[in-house]
């Protein structure tokens, strides 16, 4: 008890310079969770822009796809009809050859 009480200066001290540094550290973790959370926040709306820009490409690139699709059906159409006439010309034509003097000449 006399030693407490010859010393009790230096102990109270010694509390309040703990007291200090435990404030300053709190003050610390506080400022840079408050920073990571601002940078995380940035992050994520960057991301987010980005999602957005890289999903509008890609409805773009659908269209387009869908749009070369339709344009390759209708071309497959167009020769299948063309090549169903080149069939009935042929199959309707009857080919004649006579031949004078040595040469050969056809007609339709």
């Amino acid at each position: 008890m006399k030693w407490f009480e010859k010393n009790y200066i230096y102990v109270v001290l010694a509390l309040f310079i703990m007291t200090g540094f435990k404030s300053c550290q709190s003050c610390s973790r506080q400022m840079m969770n408050k920073k990571i959370e601002k940078t995380c926040k940035h992050e994520q709306d960057s991301l987010k822009n980005r999602i957005d820009v890289l999903e509008d490409s890609l409805k773009n690139l659908n269209y387009r796809l869908n749009l070369a699709k339709e344009q390759t059906g209708a071309a497959d159409k167009r020769a299948a009809s063309i090549q169903s006439v080149a069939e009935k010309i042929k199959s309707n034509s009857t080919t004649v050859v006579k031949i004078e003097n040595g040469t050969k000449d056809k007609e339709k």
